[in-house]
Formats: structure tokens, sequence, C-alpha cells
């Protein structure tokens, strides 16, 4: 999940902003971004739903999406740059976020795995 943050970063202007103006070199750092759109498209699959519930990245509000009648999900840290929190083997244990639009904390978070 982390490679699709990662990835998601090179296509968030306001993420890029956020991080030059916190002075931060996503070509020195591990860096992904949530635009909260990793479960839509090609990507959703059952399995994709169900691991990112249980991870926390998803959440089930009863929600129905007005135009298609699938259930909706909402989406945890939606618009937050992304750290990836690693062992001493070097595996990510966990999630760090912080809002790449708002200069609020309570828009931020971490998820760590069981």
């Amino acid at each position: 999940m982390f490679s699709y943050f990662k990835n998601a970063l090179h296509s968030s202007k306001p993420a890029r902003e956020y991080l030059g103006k916190r002075n931060l070199d996503n070509s020195i750092l591990e860096i992904g971004y949530n635009s909260g759109q990793f479960h839509h498209g090609e990507r959703k699959t059952e399995e994709l739903i169900k691991k990112a519930l249980e991870a926390g990245l998803l959440q089930d509000k009863g929600l129905i999406n007005s135009r298609t009648g699938e259930k909706g999900y909402s989406p945890f840290a939606k618009w937050c740059i992304c750290f990836a929190l690693r062992n001493k083997e070097h595996r990510i244990t966990g999630l760090y976020f912080r809002s790449a639009l708002y200069d609020d904390p309570s828009l931020d978070g971490s998820i760590a795995k069981p």
C-alpha cells in the first residue's frame, strides 16, 4: 500500500508544495501521499477493500454511492502526506499521516499493523 502512496505523490501539486514549504526532500526521504482514491478504479478488489478496512485505511460508514449504487467508504487520512514507520529489519510496521492541506493536528494520525 505504501508504494501506491509513494507513486501518488508525483500527481499531487498540493502535496509537493507542502513538502517544499517544509523542506522535505522526497528524493532522500520515503514520502507518499494519500489522495483518498486508492480503493477506486482498476485497483478496487474485494481483497483490497478488506485489507484496507482491517488496517484502518478505509472506514465503513454505511455510505452508498448515489451514482453507482455500490457501497462507499470513507478513506482515513485523505489529502495527507504519508511516512512509513519501519522496524529494525526495515519492514513497514505502520504509517504516519500529516495533512498537506490544513494546519489542523486533528487531521493527522497514524495506524500500525497489529
